[in-house]
């Protein structure tokens, strides 16, 4: 039997999709195949063959030709897609053949969301977002199955398609790239931070700037060092916010594009506290942010944005805070009382831990996972 994982927005080796899932059916003695379509990697990982291409230059039905042309040489009997237009392709795919492979639908973010409609600006959003909208219903109608990663995006399709079968599978790394260190933190008058992912106004890059910055007001004495990892909006974007943490005093400053999940993990085990600031829109308030989970397995306390699907969903009070994101002067009390108070921060870097361990590992989901995409 051979499962292929289907996406047109995550690249080949995605935490959920290459880590997690892929690595869960391989467990069960499966052939196991990934197929993007945003690169050019074509080779076996971990016998987990990516066959990939690149379609910056195709329209919508050449990606689909060239998914259907992909799946075609892999012949799966089960195809777990990630965004609508692989399962359209997975549903042409079946229309060729005799015994149909089970489409199962992996939805884990919001379709469409702000990124599909920046290119429209005020009311020109209003048709590509019922056009888009139409679009993903159809692919969801064309599924044979659900599964969703948090419960917010649960809720619009569990209704629309009550008697599709459905699993919620969150986001929870596992253990094995989580190894336990002991509890750390640098000297009081030192700190360590990151900020990862996409760095934008958006994203809460300001706010965490102002938040260093209220730091500096409250104790100029310390020392910080500032990492930053991921990617910048626009050439002008990156510019202007490096110079502007640049020219923070005391302020180290180290910046890297993406890194693999392995590469980024080692990179950030030496930070005090994580910070994720976004603003809070609706599609934010209403998206759970995957590496929340990595740094409650990392075992260090987080301040994040007051989402409601952090609140629905995490115990957060026990490890960290949720804030106004725009409160600087509030964030950057709560860094220092972690700073100032080391039975406080280890209280809440065991508390990480022991929540990971016992409630936010894959290892408590992965079974149910398998056993789903099975049973379809």
């Amino acid at each position: 039997m051979s499962v292929v994982f289907l996406s047109s927005g995550h690249l080949p080796l995605d935490d959920r999709i290459f880590h997690h899932m892929a690595h869960a059916i391989l467990k069960t003695g499966k052939k196991v195949g990934i197929i993007t379509s945003n690169s050019d990697m074509q080779e076996d990982i971990d016998q987990i063959s990516i066959d990939c291409f690149e379609s910056h230059d195709l329209t919508k039905k050449e990606k689909i030709a060239s998914f259907i042309t992909k799946l075609s040489k892999h012949n799966p009997e089960k195809i777990i897609c990630s965004e609508p237009l692989p399962v359209i392709a997975a549903h042409y795919f079946n229309k060729k053949r005799k015994k149909k492979a089970k489409i199962i639908y992996d939805i884990t973010e919001w379709y469409p969301s702000k990124k599909n409609l920046s290119i429209y600006s005020g009311w020109k959003k209003i048709w590509p977002f019922f056009t888009l909208l139409i679009f993903n219903f159809y692919a969801c109608s064309k599924a044979d199955a659900f599964i969703f990663g948090e419960y917010y995006k649960e809720i619009p399709w569990k209704y629309l398609f009550p008697l599709k079968k459905r699993i919620r599978i969150p986001y929870f790394p596992k253990p094995e790239l989580f190894p336990l260190n002991p509890t750390t933190s640098s000297s009081n008058n030192a700190l360590n931070l990151m900020y990862s992912g996409k760095l934008s106004k958006e994203k809460g890059l300001e706010n965490f700037l102002k938040a260093i910055q209220a730091i500096q007001t409250l104790r100029p004495e310390m020392k910080i060092q500032c990492k930053l990892v991921g990617w910048f909006e626009s050439e002008q974007d990156k510019e202007h916010y490096l110079k502007q943490f640049k020219g923070l005093p005391y302020v180290s400053l180290l910046h890297i594009p993406s890194l693999p999940l392995t590469n980024y993990i080692e990179y950030i085990t030496d930070t005090d506290v994580f910070l994720d600031l976004r603003i809070t829109d609706f599609e934010n308030m209403h998206c759970l942010p995957i590496k929340l989970f990595y740094f409650v397995a990392l075992g260090k306390p987080v301040i994040f944005s007051r989402l409601k699907a952090i609140q629905k969903e995490v115990e957060i009070d026990q490890f960290g805070h949720l804030v106004k994101p725009t409160d600087s002067e509030h964030i950057a009390k709560l860094i220092i009382e972690y700073k100032e108070n080391p039975a406080y921060y280890n209280s809440h870097c065991e508390n990480a831990r022991n929540l990971y361990t016992s409630k936010y590992n894959w290892k408590l989901l992965e079974g149910a996972f398998v056993d789903f995409v099975a049973s379809i």
